[in-house]
């Protein structure tokens, strides 16, 4: 149908035009888009001092710092940040990511759709994919950013799952550590949903006589994902309890899951009490459904012309069925299911499922009109239309930020005040009325040193006090006075405090990583470059046994040739 370059361009279309309304009226905006570019700046800016893995915002919160980027996946940020030192400017860079992430996304549904189908139901599937409204309403509505990156990796994931499960080489397993290993630094949240969702996937694809193999490849690909991410979370695994954002207060009313499932009457009835805006997801989660109902139907058809379809359709249903409250029970017992906060969530792993399914339902529809059954084509249309005109309202709808006003925001974020969930638990808004970096009553301070990590200062004599330092209480901030350790404490209200004696004092402080968190470093960097070379070699070897093969052809063919 289409040459790899053409399609290639068309895909690219396919996410300009999704992103046309960007260019003409402004960057889209959502509740959570300054805490997105906090981090952002954090990273730009760490990373051209040296620091090439921040974990601390020495400026946010007004000068007390933000630990938030030892928690959350980093890989937006260092995209957004490398883009901002391309373009040199914070609002081109966003607008270029949305659109690299827009065609990512799509490439990979139409890679993942051809290998099970064709070319023409890939390219639907991906154009799909694109105009989809929950992809959309990622963007346009809530600016749920890191999520929105993530939906760009999925489909990969589930390519090369696909691959690995369902050829006997090994390959592709290298490549699904790799893809799976990104989804990870990106969102924890679709991480876990898009994991649950392959696991099921992985089990409609068993094949009995090679499951042995099938389970060793996916529990080595499993471990090679740990470790290249170990990075990652062996920095915020065991320090999960001091940081706000695990407390009860962020699973409890608007964040528990209990309120946040879809199909429930009450979002018809009760519009001026949602400020969920849930009857709208529930919106989008029917047009996926209508979207995938073709396929579905022949899916689940008793003759087995469609049984590979059968796949797609079990995650597809389970995965939409987890987002409804007759799965409660289920999610009242498992715990990581909890942590995404919203089943609502689920809608990324639906969408996904319903453009693959949708480009079959709508290559199956074409070839019903050609026939002339008018039935088929009559639901494509119709599906076609709901979603044309849902994607409308969602870009319609949305909160656009202009140049300027954007610009602005990110200046102000450095030094803003943070999302309160990344503040360590001993934190209390009352400390950010400290204007010193280091509060000693009655007695002078003369700075030496202040960056991120490390804090340096001489208090001069007088009597015995504790210094307040503008900078919150973390228990991997290790302090000297005149070269002797001395505790770390949180005062009242969360800062940090450091008894100093009535001499001069020499104060040294420094954020120190523990041991395990540079030897987990040293795994992932090792252990990136043993997947990267082994995916190298892998596909050198693939390509020169195809190179092989056309060469014995020409030989052959120049052979019989000669001899006729």
């Amino acid at each position: 149908m289409f040459s790899n370059y053409k399609t290639i361009l068309l895909i690219a279309v396919f996410a300009v035009v999704a992103m046309l309304p960007a260019y003409w009226f402004g960057l889209p905006s959502g509740n959570d888009q300054s805490q997105h570019y906090q981090f952002a700046w954090t990273v730009y800016n760490e990373v051209k001092a040296g620091d090439l893995y921040p974990s601390f915002g020495p400026n946010t919160n007004h000068g007390f710092g933000d630990y938030g980027l030892r928690f959350y996946p980093p890989l937006t940020y260092y995209v957004l940040a490398g883009l901002r030192v391309v373009t040199g400017d914070w609002y081109y860079a966003s607008m270029a990511a949305l659109t690299l992430v827009f065609f990512a996304g799509a490439l990979g549904v139409y890679l993942w759709t051809r290998e099970l189908f064709d070319e023409r139901t890939g390219v639907i599937a991906a154009a799909l994919y694109t105009f989809i409204p929950y992809h959309l309403n990622e963007v346009y509505n809530n600016y749920l950013l890191a999520e929105f990156f993530a939906t760009a990796i999925l489909p990969f994931s589930f390519l090369y799952l696909h691959r690995t499960m369902a050829q006997r080489s090994p390959r592709n397993a290298p490549l699904l550590a790799i893809s799976t290993s990104l989804l990870v630094l990106t969102h924890l949240p679709l991480t876990i949903l898009g994991g649950i969702a392959m696991g099921i996937y992985a089990v409609c694809l068993i094949d009995r006589e090679r499951l042995g193999r099938q389970i060793a490849l996916l529990g080595i690909t499993g471990f090679f994902i740990a470790a290249m991410t170990a990075f990652y979370w062996s920095r915020w695994l065991p320090e999960l309890a001091w940081i706000t954002h695990t407390s009860a207060k962020y699973f409890s009313t608007t964040w528990d899951y209990r309120a946040n499932f879809l199909l429930v009457p009450t979002h018809w009835t009760n519009l001026a009490e949602d400020v969920l805006n849930l009857w709208f997801a529930d919106v989008m989660l029917l047009i996926a459904v209508l979207v995938a109902l073709p396929a579905l139907v022949m899916a689940f058809r008793p003759r087995g012309k469609w049984r590979p379809l059968l796949p797609l359709a079990i995650t597809f249903a389970l995965s939409a069925l987890l987002t409804t409250p007759l799965t409660r029970p289920l999610w009242d017992r498992l715990g990581f299911l909890q942590t995404v906060q919203f089943p609502w969530r689920w809608l990324a792993v639906v969408s996904l499922f319903a453009a693959v399914l949708g480009g079959v339902g709508i290559t199956r529809g074409f070839a019903a009109s050609r026939e002339k059954k008018l039935f088929a084509p009559a639901v494509v249309a119709l599906t076609l239309t709901v979603l044309a005109f849902v994607a409308v309202l969602i870009v319609r709808s949305s909160v656009y930020v202009t140049h300027a006003q954007l610009d602005s925001e990110v200046l102000a974020a450095d030094d803003s005040t943070g999302c309160d969930c990344w503040w360590p638990i001993w934190a209390k808004v009352n400390a950010l009325g400290q204007q010193e970096k280091v509060a000693t009553p009655g007695r002078e301070v003369a700075i030496k040193t202040w960056s991120p990590d490390e804090r340096v200062f001489v208090v001069s004599p007088g009597m015995s006090t504790a210094a307040i330092i503008k900078t919150w209480y973390y228990p991997r901030w290790q302090a000297n006075v005149n070269g002797v350790p001395v505790e770390t404490l949180p005062d009242a209200n969360g800062a940090l405090i450091i008894d100093i004696p009535a001499d001069t004092a020499d104060v040294s402080l420094r954020f120190v990583e523990p041991w395990y968190v540079f030897l987990a470093a040293v795994i992932s960097l090792l252990t990136w470059a043993v997947v990267l070379f082994t995916t190298f070699a892998l596909l050198l070897k693939s390509r020169g046994r195809r190179l092989a093969r056309k060469t014995l052809l020409c030989v052959f063919s120049a052979a019989s040739e000669s001899s006729a």
